[in-house]
């Protein structure tokens, strides 16, 4: 039969996350940092970084965007001008042709 723990007023401040932990505990129940995990003020986790972005490196949104999700990604600026030239060239063909129907031209 396992001991029932007594309340305690005694606590301490996790290392990690700041959390009240009461004394005697095995672990943080907010951030989960424990004797195995280290206490210490250090991230573990930069420790187990294996891929992506690290966290000192500077992240462009826009390269993201176009590299995980190219169908939503903007078009470049030169597929715009292709864009813009083929709209302007449309709208000079359709107003010559209201110009040449009512006879002004």
């Amino acid at each position: 039969m396992a001991a029932k723990r007594r309340p305690t007023d005694d606590f301490f401040p996790c290392p990690h996350c700041g959390a009240d932990v009461p004394a005697g505990a095995r672990f943080c129940r907010q951030c989960g940092a424990s004797d195995e995990s280290g206490w210490g003020e250090e991230d573990r986790w930069e420790a187990d970084f294996s891929g992506g972005y690290a966290p000192g490196d500077e992240f462009d949104y826009d390269e993201f965007v176009r590299r995980e999700f190219p169908d939503q990604a903007e078009r470049p600026a030169a597929m715009s001008a292709k864009a813009a030239l083929v709209t302007l060239v449309v709208v000079l063909v359709i107003v010559s042709l209201l110009l040449w129907s009512l006879g002004l031209w």
